[in-house]
């Protein structure tokens, strides 16, 4: 019982930490360049869902660690980038709450995509349990047909 939660809950290994690093600078990266094209466009409290695709990404590829470093890094750059250039990053109430925002989004989706990855494990696991049972009854249908034929019980295997 023990050795099945393991392998349900188990996790297959993620990708390396410096390609998680790398994608999510450049999620950040790119959501600011978008933002700062856009924002002529569309009102500047628009863009805070932006910054959410790359949280969500790392979150559910490389897991929590790394999304809430990202969450961390994408609200502090949109807060920078949002006023930008007529005013630099000053730590304010409404920061937090767009933190504490995207560390909420990081730990949802990281555990969505943990909940996906079991369901899937346990997913397989039926799968080779049925076909492992479908092998054992075409054999016990073989000797039953040879059985009712009857052949000789040594003939029989």
């Amino acid at each position: 019982m023990r050795a099945r939660l393991l392998s349900v809950f188990g996790r297959p290994a993620a990708p390396s930490l410096g390609l998680g690093i790398l994608v999510a600078a450049s999620f950040v990266v790119v959501e600011t360049l978008g933002m700062l094209v856009l924002r002529q466009l569309s009102p500047l409290e628009v863009f805070g869902t932006l910054y959410l695709l790359g949280v969500v990404v790392v979150s559910t590829v490389w897991g929590l660690v790394l999304a809430m470093a990202t969450s961390v890094v994408s609200a502090i750059v949109l807060d920078y980038f949002r006023h930008w250039p007529d005013r630099h990053f000053a730590f304010n109430l409404e920061n937090g709450v767009v933190i504490i925002g995207f560390l909420v989004v990081a730990l949802l989706s990281n555990f969505v995509a943990g909940l996906a990855r079991a369901r899937a494990v346990e997913a397989d696991q039926r799968r080779r349990e049925a076909s492992a049972l479908a092998e054992q009854h075409a054999s016990l249908r073989r000797v039953a047909t040879l059985v009712a034929r009857g052949v000789a019980p040594r003939r029989v295997e």
